[in-house]
């Protein structure tokens, strides 16, 4: 166990990840829901696993993301920026967020 004596230990990075999701046209930030799987929201036997009970199980499932928006397949990113991705099929309605796992 490292000792730090008297300081406070090296603060935790949280790893970015990227997500992308349907845009509130109110505020711009993602829509907040279980319709779909652009929208900020785990969807029951979908994304998460849940027991009889409807508790959410801890397993390998949960929501998409990745590690670089690099990384997103051409078609989740907006049709809209094909002049940096060529190819991109995505829905011009949506946007890449970046989010902080903790």
């Amino acid at each position: 166990m490292a000792s730090y004596m008297g300081s406070a230990p090296p603060p935790i990075e949280a790893p970015k990840v990227y997500r992308v999701m349907k845009c509130d046209s109110t505020d711009g930030l993602p829509v907040v829901g279980s319709d779909s799987p652009s929208q900020l929201g785990a969807r029951a036997g979908i994304d998460v696993s849940v027991d009889t009970a409807g508790q959410v199980v801890l397993d390998s499932t949960g929501m998409s993301v990745v590690p670089n928006w690099r990384d997103l397949e051409f078609t989740r990113i907006p049709r809209r920026l094909r002049h940096l991705v060529p190819g991109a099929m995505g829905g011009n309605g949506t946007a890449c967020f970046t989010i902080c796992t903790f």
